[in-house]
């Protein structure tokens, strides 16, 4: 609000809340929205907007997973990355000295993480008994205060500490991890 007022902007009332009072059914909207009015010819008509941004309303950023393999399809890597980052094999096949990375296919996901595409979570590695598959962290992933993942299906997101995701998730899970760094620059 000061930033705005700073800025002269020209706003002539105030809300500030974490809830917007609905109904005695529904006594609360939790989620992002503004409340606003649109002026039309001398006489404002009040409007509302509300976020479909998950990582708005959540309060986190979510992280891409992708499963991928070797070209004999022998070893699998889950990989955790920001949501944001473009994902160039090249920068990451020499860190976990493997040649030639692919996504894993459906099947495989379904094989060996009891998951299907879409779904695919650090969560998932619960079902991979046998540790078929190793982690691998983008090290930006862990700079975040929290962490976001569906929790085996898409139609859900859970929120928590990165660093229960270290300290806590993995170590319950018997699961280890190699960081790596994909910010590489191209040369131009």
């Amino acid at each position: 609000i000061d930033s705005l007022k700073a800025q002269g902007a020209e706003i002539r009332l105030w809300g500030v809340g974490t809830n917007l009072i609905t109904s005695k059914d529904q006594p609360a909207f939790g989620g992002v929205y503004k409340l606003a009015a649109v002026e039309r010819d001398g006489v404002l008509e009040p409007k509302i907007k509300v976020s479909e941004n998950v990582e708005k309303i959540i309060d986190a950023k979510i992280c891409k997973n992708l499963l991928l393999t070797n070209r004999q399809q022998t070893v699998f890597y889950l990989l955790l990355i920001k949501g944001d980052m473009v994902f160039k094999t090249k920068y990451l096949s020499a860190q976990i000295n493997s040649a030639r990375l692919s996504f894993a296919n459906a099947e495989q996901m379904e094989t060996l993480l009891d998951v299907t595409p879409g779904s695919l979570t650090v969560l998932a590695l619960m079902k991979d008994k046998d540790k078929k598959v190793n982690l691998l962290i983008e090290e930006n992933v862990l700079k975040e205060e929290f962490f976001a993942c569906h929790p085996m299906v898409n139609t859900a997101t859970v929120k928590f500490k990165t660093e229960d995701l270290t300290k806590k998730i993995l170590p319950a899970l018997n699961r280890e991890y190699k960081l790596v760094n994909l910010e590489c620059k191209e040369v131009e």
